[in-house]
């Protein structure tokens, strides 16, 4: 055969295991899982929405009233839209 050689362990006699530490550490993860779970962040709950008819807000976020705008690229051109006055300003807006 080749010029190296190569041996496993016997038996598991030869390594210092101690079943009981092992087992309290699976313990230890599995309570540290159930007490993760109860922990569970209720859902964000966020303001009202501006109230709208039909699909079209009465005011803006900002407090502003809605203005109707056209769209003008060449895949929706024509098409009519609810914007806000203020919409370039980087706040949020409808």
């Amino acid at each position: 055969m080749g010029q190296y050689s190569y041996s496993q362990p016997s038996s598991s006699e030869d390594y210092d295991i101690d079943l009981t530490s092992l087992l309290q550490a699976e313990a230890d993860i599995y309570a540290d899982e159930a007490e993760s779970r109860q922990n569970i962040v209720e859902p964000v709950e966020y303001a009202p929405q501006p109230e709208a008819d039909d699909g079209i807000p009465k005011t803006c976020y900002c407090g502003a009233e809605p203005v109707v705008a056209t769209a003008y690229t060449r895949k929706d051109q024509g098409r009519k839209y609810f914007t806000c006055a203020n919409a370039d300003d980087g706040d949020c807006h409808i």
